[in-house]
């Protein structure tokens, strides 16, 4: 945790480092102490069960898990809930060769993930 103050003894930022640039969430306060804004360093996608490439259920899910809150998240296909650093998109999605393009709001991130989509049971 990295933490700045102004020289009247405020905090001015709050946030990590890594490699040498922010990552992840900073806060920013005035002089006054009055928090003004955050910031969202890059957010990356870690994993996604099922993995990119593989065969899916219409009706299945798919988890993806993110090394920071995304925030919100959108995707061209079924519906996205959760929270914290992992989403769920749940099915239908469309049978054959089927590309799920999703977005996310903190870090302006996107991902595009291609599956083999087979009836349901």
């Amino acid at each position: 945790m990295w933490i700045e103050w102004y020289s009247n003894g405020q905090k001015w930022s709050e946030g990590t480092y890594k490699d040498g640039e922010r990552e992840g969430t900073w806060l920013f306060w005035t002089e006054d102490g009055e928090q003004t804004e955050k910031w969202f360093g890059k957010i990356v996608l870690v994993s996604a069960i099922p993995p990119n490439g593989s065969n899916l259920a219409a009706n299945d899910t798919i988890t993806v898990t993110f090394d920071n809150d995304p925030g919100e998240v959108t995707a061209s296909a079924g519906v996205v809930s959760g929270s914290g650093k992992t989403r769920t998109i749940t099915g239908p999605f469309p049978l054959g060769a089927f590309a799920i393009a999703f977005s996310w709001t903190n870090g302006d991130g996107s991902h595009t993930l291609g599956y083999n989509v087979f009836p349901a049971d």
